[in-house]
């Protein structure tokens, strides 16, 4: 088991029954709105260390804040801050860290329009901590959207997500 789970909303992880196994990883990282809800624990597990949100105007704020909270796009660079509809109040109650600006540029040159999870996982894997991470709910868009709700339809590529994500754990970025 690696130090670090990342817990997508993909309908897949519905399917698991991994909620303890999730909850046994050193540091556990949720996305937007994810729920922990009693519906859901066998399979979401409940521990949550880091809340990664990209701050989106629809995105909730959780029932309890984490102590850490990054952003995996820009939003704190002026060259960003405009291009996505955001919740400013959220930002400044959560005070969160943002991806450095140089990384998500790069990220773009790969997903044009990258997910918020494909964003944090290329951040971890800028970071030299990409090894280290346990995927549970990554579907890459493949089935059930979110666990949590039956809405479909993304506007994200989760056939290029993939497909880099693969080439991050290989390391062959070229």
């Amino acid at each position: 088991m690696n130090k670090i789970a990342a817990v997508g909303n993909g309908g897949i992880l519905l399917e698991t029954e991994l909620g303890k196994i999730i909850d046994r990883h050193k540091t556990v990282a949720r996305f937007n709105n994810y729920k922990i809800e009693e519906a859901y624990v066998k399979n979401t597990g409940v521990k949550t260390d880091i809340w990664v949100t990209t701050f989106y105007r629809d995105i909730r704020k959780p029932t309890l804040i984490p102590k850490k909270v990054v952003c995996p796009f820009p939003l704190n660079d002026k060259r960003w801050n405009k291009k996505y509809y955001r919740n400013i109040s959220l930002i400044k109650e959560t005070n969160p860290e943002f991806i450095p600006a140089l990384y998500f540029i790069e990220l773009t040159k790969h997903i044009v329009n990258p997910s918020c999870g494909m964003a944090y996982l290329f951040w971890l894997y800028k970071t030299n901590l990409l090894k280290e991470c346990d995927l549970y709910g990554f579907s890459f868009f493949q089935g059930k959207h979110h666990y949590f709700e039956d809405k479909g339809g993304c506007l994200h590529n989760g056939a290029a997500e993939i497909k880099l994500y693969k080439k991050m754990l290989d390391g062959d970025m070229t």
